[in-house]
């Protein structure tokens, strides 16, 4: 259960998702407007605003590298295609879901959600990371077009807003500050003897 007023949404997909990209992150500023009077944001991390050009193995071990990995909810879209293989995974956004994957068994509350704009002839690839997904435990979403995801992420973002607004709430109240008094008293008689009465 996320319970920080300030919660990181990893978006992650195909660079043939650059529309929906842009949707999402409307869809997020909307959510927002409303998580805003119950004290809870969300924060977008992705390739595109928190990562530098540099170099590494291939372009994903970079993203790997600079992206921090203290996200609360890892999103991912996919339509025709997977993306681009690197060296160690079928494509970079698959490789972001399964360091999404380690993260949640590793102990981190993690939500995974992912998302699949529909295709007249999904590619195999599609059709195999469908039934991947479904077999490590994923419930993804399936959309008609991009207002059809919209309306998803729209209705799931705002459950995860009630959900972290309850949670918030649930958290204990911080404790009053307690100051410690106290008094000295010094008392010196004719033969220059000091008393000291603490009290």
């Amino acid at each position: 259960m996320i319970s920080r007023s300030t919660i990181q949404v990893f978006l992650a997909s195909p660079m043939d998702l650059i529309d929906e990209r842009v949707a999402f992150r409307e869809v997020i500023d909307d959510v927002n407007g409303a998580g805003r009077r119950v004290g809870v944001a969300f924060e977008i991390v992705s390739w595109e605003t928190d990562v530098a050009p540099d170099a590494g193995d291939d372009a994903q071990d970079v993203v790997n590298t600079q992206m921090a990995a203290d996200y609360d909810v890892f999103v991912c879209l996919f339509r025709d295609r997977i993306g681009t293989a690197t060296g160690r995974s079928v494509s970079g956004t698959v490789e972001e879901y399964e360091r999404a994957l380690l993260k949640r068994a590793s102990g981190a509350d993690t939500k995974i959600m992912a998302y699949f704009l529909a295709t007249d002839d999904p590619s195999d690839e599609i059709v195999q990371l469908k039934r991947r997904m479904s077999s490590d435990g994923v419930l993804f979403g399936e959309a008609a077009d991009r207002e059809d995801l919209r309306a998803a992420l729209y209705k799931d973002f705002n459950l995860l807003l009630i959900e972290a607004a309850k949670a918030l709430s649930r958290r204990p109240a911080k404790a009053p500050l307690t100051v410690a008094r106290s008094s000295v008293v010094g008392l010196v008689d004719g033969r220059s003897r000091l008393l000291v009465v603490k009290r």
